[in-house]
């Protein structure tokens, strides 16, 4: 080595920012070559792509375009408003003035927005200026039926439906979701100073701008459309009912059960689309004027107008499946409502929960084959509220108290309590399909405890409703025979089945402990001479057959041990 060359030495590599992970990072010092010296650093490999230089929000996809057009739409229609209505307050100009110049104006918004159109950076401008003669023409319409009664209200909504379809046609043909939200976010909220506030004609106008939707948010996918032309309608019919006097509560239970299938058809279509959340969320708001309107129905006509909506979202469900999992969970939601609300209205009494946990056994098992969470929190739902009215009727003390038992049970208790059983059963197995992180034991607590007061309260009603007092007595016999029973069945699982031993002990014996402690603290005092002993004996007999049984069992297993 020549003395004027120094040795080649490691050193810290530098820190690289290009490095990728699992390689070596380039070293800053490298094998000296002869007369060229240390190798320079390397840069950047040439297939590392850089990071998109940041660009300021108002820069970003035309941002300051489309504030400056959007503030454009709203102040000339503004304009156009003040056209027809101020000035005619103001008796300036003549009314055929008025129309005329404000139809002129949106003809050539019309045709402007067309030429921009088709130039280059044309396309904000032009559907801001044709949206902003469309939602014209539409207001046009609306005056000159409800501010100049020159057309009555068929016509009128004929006028403004050719509006409309000509707005739809030229959405589509420009695959413009902004085109359909401008014209229809700007008639709704301008509509109610030209109807002069709340109005049946308002209602029929924001009524047919929900209906022209539907197509091109089906054919072009445009979930937002969904939103701005469903929300309006819902809100105009839900305020009617704030002064139901003025409004005709037929015209209103029309529009709401219209709003509601346009709706439902809407949302049906749109399952498995973009932004699946709003539009199974419109789909819920679509049926919300019915569910207001529907309590305040005749008992008849709403047990029918239920029936028959809540059995034609199951039928549409069904014939557009597969749905997705949003969409499957709000018909479930919509259905159960329309179902709850036909229940009540048949009957307040002791049959309600029959009604209702039956119903919610039939929605139990059709959201069983699914994967849906959403579908069976809602079908759960379902199922709760009847167990919850099922105990505010069949109560504690109902069960214990001879005399309250034979006035307040009967044989429909007996058969709610049975549906509480199976119910408890079908949904602690649903849950464990659908949400499998769920503590299997947590389920199965939950279960036996709701399934057992129903099968307590089974088994007392019927014996209260048939036989009196005696029959009461016999019945709470049958209910420690049959807890039990249910604890020797899972000691006996447990022997059987090695994997869910501890599980099954652990609930056999805390049954068993139930068990007895109702025979010595009630059964004792409560139940007759023949009746205790009889109670008494065989549960004795049982708990010396489960104790042989057991130490059967473990000596058996000893004895393979060794």
């Amino acid at each position: 080595m020549s003395n004027n060359q120094l040795p080649d030495r490691p050193t810290q590599p530098s820190f690289d920012p290009y490095a990728v992970p699992g390689q070596n990072a380039p070293s800053s010092w490298a094998p000296s070559r002869p007369g060229n010296g240390p190798i320079p650093p390397q840069g950047p490999p040439l297939g590392t792509p850089l990071p998109p230089p940041m660009v300021p929000c108002w820069q970003r996809d035309g941002m300051v375009s489309r504030v400056l057009v959007v503030a454009g739409v709203a102040v000339t229609l503004i304009g156009v408003v003040m056209l027809l209505v101020l000035a005619a307050r103001a008796g300036l100009l003549g009314p055929q003035v008025r129309v005329a110049g404000g139809a002129a104006l949106c003809a050539a918004l019309v045709a402007a927005g067309w030429r921009a159109f088709d130039r280059t950076g044309g396309r904000v401008g032009g559907i801001a200026l044709a949206g902003t003669g469309i939602a014209g023409f539409f207001m046009v319409a609306v005056a000159m039926t409800s501010i100049y009664h020159w057309l009555p209200s068929s016509a009128g909504l004929a006028l403004a439906g050719v509006v409309a379809a000509g707005s739809v046609a030229l959405a589509m043909r420009w695959n413009s979701q902004m085109l359909a939200v401008l014209v229809t976010a700007s008639v709704a909220a301008l509509s109610p100073v030209l109807t002069s506030g709340l109005t049946v004609t308002l209602i029929g106008f924001l009524l047919l701008l929900q209906a022209a939707g539907v197509v091109p948010e089906s054919l072009r996918t445009w979930p937002v459309l969904c939103a701005v032309r469903t929300v309006p309608v819902v809100l105009a019919i839900l305020l009617t009912r704030v002064d139901p006097h003025h409004f005709s509560f037929r015209l209103t239970l029309t529009a709401a059960v219209a709003v509601a299938l346009i709706g439902m058809v809407s949302g049906l279509l749109a399952s498995h689309r973009a932004l699946e959340e709003l539009t199974g969320a419109m789909y819920l708001t679509a049926f919300v004027p019915v569910f207001a309107i529907v309590p305040a129905t005749d008992r008849p006509a709403g047990v029918l107008l239920a029936s028959v909506l809540a059995g034609g979202t199951v039928i549409g469900a069904i014939v557009t499946r597969p749905l997705g999992p949003v969409t499957s969970g709000m018909t479930a939601i919509i259905a159960a409502v329309l179902v709850f609300e036909a229940a009540f209205a048949v009957t307040t009494g002791g049959w309600l929960p029959v009604i209702l946990l039956a119903l919610a056994m039939t929605v139990g098992v059709a959201v069983h084959q699914s994967h849906s969470l959403v579908a069976t929190w809602a079908a759960f739902s379902f199922f709760a509220v009847g167990v919850c009215y099922f105990g505010y009727l069949v109560q504690p003390a109902s069960l214990t108290v001879a005399d309250q038992a034979v006035k307040q049970l009967s044989i429909a208790s007996a058969v709610a309590g049975l549906l509480v059983v199976v119910g408890a059963g079908l949904y602690a197995v649903t849950f464990n399909r659908v949400v499998p992180s769920l503590p299997s034991g947590v389920l199965i607590g939950l279960a036996g405890l709701v399934g057992g007061y129903g099968l307590t309260a089974a088994i007392i009603a019927a014996g209260a409703t048939a036989g009196g007092d005696e029959g009461f007595r016999a019945g709470h016999f049958l209910v420690t025979m049959t807890w039990m029973s249910i604890a020797m069945t899972m000691l006996a699982l447990g022997l059987k089945h090695r994997q869910h031993a501890k599980a099954a002990l652990s609930t056999g014996l805390a049954v068993v402990a139930i068990s007895l402690a109702k025979l010595f603290v009630f059964d004792l005092a409560t139940l007759s001479g023949m009746s205790r002993a009889g109670a008494f004996i065989v549960v004795g007999l049982l708990l010396l057959f489960a104790g042989s049984r057991y130490a059967q069992a473990t000596a058996s297993r000893q004895h393979g041990h060794a």
